[in-house]
């Protein structure tokens, strides 16, 4: 219910206008609860490689349990201006059981099973104040919580049959990663199907998801040593359910520590339909973004990368993240012709902290940028004639380890396609 007080003091402070605020909340989740229960069936969350033909498979069963609770603002009034917005609390509970089995070399299974039950709440809300008809303040809070994939909660263990390739292992005691998030953004609409906006986010993260490399952290059953009777080069050797094998490196998901993210979004979309023709039929699209990221991740190099033999430390920013990013597209629409042309690009990110590739060490990808086009010809109401190209200047997706500028672990050339094709 709404304290008598606080309605008093708002009435005797803003009169009319807020007391037509307070008629029109209405608190729908006091009344009506959204109940959802979705019991996920058994999943296979992990398949034995082509080269390995292994009976066993993980299986998950996640049972979500939401409560909704939210109130509605609409058609009022905030200090005289124009508003609308919601408010509310979700309940989540989770009740998850991870289950599978680690295959030994001679067909024995290692039974694994972990359980998780926990319940989180997530308030969220929005305010949309309108000053002028065409201008919009939008302003919102939420707090999120994403679970990790089945895939990362996987027990079951694959062994390759390459000594230098790492295994992969679930960790099904992984926790759900939480964060809140605020936004602010001001829109003005200067023309219909015309918009100029600017935008604040920031983020705070409580953990993420990351991968962890143990060197020498599993005993690989499978794998032979091609080296094993050089001491020198040898890997060293291991036993596993009474099978000798070799240690190679495992590489884990892992709960690693969170930090905030701030950025900026600016955005323009325009159609100039007060020019002549053909630029009337013409428009724009474009948007440019800002982020900075702070996490309390460090990556610690090799001693072997450093002539004194000592590791030092450097800062990891969060996987995914770029600083810039921007985008711009062009384009014509009058029937039976429409055209697009869109380029896009992006500054250096962190692919992954710890990845078999880069031996265990971080990898990125370079900064890097797109232009792709469309051309389609309306024939009749059904076909039509399409003509498309990915890649117009064949640009590379390079890959450097350790580092944003370090040696090339991977380099992709996906070269220039162009699409031909009859749409109906």
């Amino acid at each position: 219910a709404i304290d008598e007080h606080v309605l008093l003091s708002c009435a005797a402070r803003h009169g009319r206008a807020c007391v037509r605020m307070a008629a029109v909340l209405v608190f729908v989740g006091l009344c009506i609860a959204h109940l959802t229960l979705a019991t996920l069936p058994d999943r296979q969350l992990a398949t034995a490689p082509r080269h390995l033909a292994l009976p066993a498979a993980a299986l998950g069963r996640r049972a979500v349990l939401a409560h909704e609770f939210a109130a509605l603002l609409s058609d009022a009034t905030l200090f005289g201006i124009p508003a609308r917005g919601n408010i509310g609390v979700r309940q989540i509970n989770t009740d998850q059981q991870a289950t599978g089995s680690e295959v030994l070399i001679d067909g024995n299974l290692l039974d694994i099973s972990v359980r998780q039950d926990y319940t989180h709440w997530l308030p969220s809300g929005s305010l949309v104040l309108a000053p002028a008809d065409d201008v919009q303040i939008r302003f919102g809070f939420a707090t999120i919580m994403r679970r990790p994939s089945f895939n990362n909660l996987s027990p079951t263990v694959q062994y390759p049959l390459n000594i230098g390739q790492a295994v992969n292992v679930g960790d099904p005691t992984l926790e759900p990663t939480k964060a809140k998030q605020y936004d602010l953004s001001l829109e003005y609409y200067f023309s219909k199907g015309s918009v100029l906006s600017l935008g604040y986010y920031y983020k705070d993260l409580e953990s993420v998801i990351g991968k962890e490399t143990i060197f020498n952290g599993i005993c690989n059953p499978r794998a032979v040593d091609g080296n094993a009777g050089d001491p020198d080069l040898a890997k060293p050797t291991c036993t596993v359910g009474g099978q000798e094998g070799v240690l190679v490196n495992r590489i884990s998901p892992v709960n690693l520590a969170g930090g905030t993210i701030e950025g900026l979004e600016l955005a323009f979309q325009h159609r100039f339909k007060k020019l002549p023709s053909p630029f009337k039929h013409m428009g724009i699209m474009a948007n440019y973004a800002y982020q900075n990221g702070s996490r309390d991740e460090f990556y610690t190099t090799p001693a072997f990368l450093r002539g004194d033999g000592e590791g030092e430390e450097f800062p990891l920013n969060f996987v995914g993240l770029s600083e810039n990013s921007y985008n711009f597209q062009i384009w014509y629409e009058k029937k039976p012709w429409q055209a697009r042309l869109k380029y896009t690009y992006r500054d250096s990110f962190l692919v992954s902290e710890s990845i078999d590739i880069a031996n265990g060490q971080p990898l990125y990808t370079d900064d890097r940028g797109q232009l792709n086009g469309s051309l389609s010809y309306e024939i009749n109401k059904t076909f039509t004639v399409t003509l498309q190209g990915v890649n117009l200047t064949k640009e590379r997706k390079v890959q450097p380890a350790v580092f944003d500028s370090g040696p090339i672990a991977r380099m992709m050339d996906a070269d220039r396609r162009i699409t031909l094709g009859i749409r109906g």
